[in-house]
């Protein structure tokens, strides 16, 4: 990194306000043109102002850095590096594509389209694909674009039937669902576990899952029925919570002994955090329920 660079981080730790109030971008009318852009007054703008005129790769190093510094996280240099290498490959194929974009905060709709588009036409897996969305995701609510991306079944309609087509995964019984769910709540991590039940008896998006706080997760344990899940206006709320006090005061309790302020592994990013959860669960049903040879051929619904 630059000498400007560090001199720009280090300033940042002094801001008096850590975050802009989110703009709730509306992906609704922006879908019905073709070349929507995101809206033109920017949040942080001050902050883009300073960071202009760096280089693509240090102008996003500085971006992660305000951001994980507001959330309390503290990644290592290896994360921030990987971090940093995925969307740096973003604006390169962007780049290559025709977009002359000189200002990493002017990232918008078009462009996640267009990369989703040339992710599409080159073939790549599904899985890449996947994770690549997701460090798009992220990165919109790093540069406070709220609720402008949304899950990748809302640009790719049958994407989520192609990847179980594609990786042949098993529908589990309700017995075997349990089975796992005891194995997960035996680990001495127990985050698997809660992302899990919440998914699957609460009605909650993994994402959502891992975004609870321990404040939130305490009020539902207090008797608050409503849940709010992530960050300003790409926040969701959950109704009904109420019945699953004992999962949340069960869940508080494991925060607190892991000193977390969110059910997430401290210094992961959201869509490493799912890619976690979900290797983990295909490993631990390989694990409980290996495949016998299938003579018949036939394929079951999402493990």
């Amino acid at each position: 990194m630059t000498t400007q660079t560090t001199t720009l981080t280090a300033s940042l730790a002094h801001r008096e306000s850590s975050t802009h109030t989110p703009v709730q971008y509306n992906r609704v009318h922006a879908a019905a043109a073709p070349h929507a852009r995101a809206p033109q007054t920017q949040p942080g703008s001050a902050l883009a102002d300073q960071i202009r005129d760096l280089p693509i790769p240090e102008q996003i190093s500085v971006i992660l850095t305000d951001r994980a510094r507001f959330l309390g996280e503290f990644p290592s240099r290896r994360v921030l590096h990987e971090r940093i290498e995925r969307l740096v490959t973003a604006y390169t194929e962007l780049r290559a594509m025709g977009f002359q974009i000189t200002d990493v905060t002017s990232f918008g709709l078009r462009h996640a389209r267009a990369l989703l588009e040339n992710w599409k036409q080159r073939q790549l897996s599904r899985k890449t694909i996947y994770n690549r969305w997701g460090t798009l995701r992220s990165w919109t609510l790093a540069l406070n674009k709220h609720g402008m991306l949304g899950s990748i079944d809302e640009f790719w309609p049958d994407f989520s039937a192609n990847v179980r087509e594609r990786t042949g995964g098993r529908q589990l019984t309700p017995q075997q669902l349990q089975e796992r769910s005891d194995y997960l709540r035996a680990q001495r991590d127990k985050t698997h576990y809660f992302v899990d039940r919440l998914a699957r008896e609460a009605g909650l998006v993994r994402e959502d899952a891992l975004q609870i706080e321990l404040s939130a997760a305490q009020g539902i344990v207090s008797g608050y029925d409503l849940l709010r899940c992530g960050h300003g206006g790409g926040a969701k709320v959950y109704k009904d919570m109420a019945r699953h006090q004992v999962l949340f005061a069960e869940m508080v309790d494991f925060m607190q002994q892991r000193n977390r302020t969110s059910l997430c592994w401290t210094g992961l990013d959201i869509e490493d955090a799912v890619t976690k959860y979900k290797d983990r669960l295909v490993y631990v049903g390989r694990v409980l329920f290996p495949k016998k040879a299938e003579k018949t051929g036939q394929q079951g619904g999402e493990q």
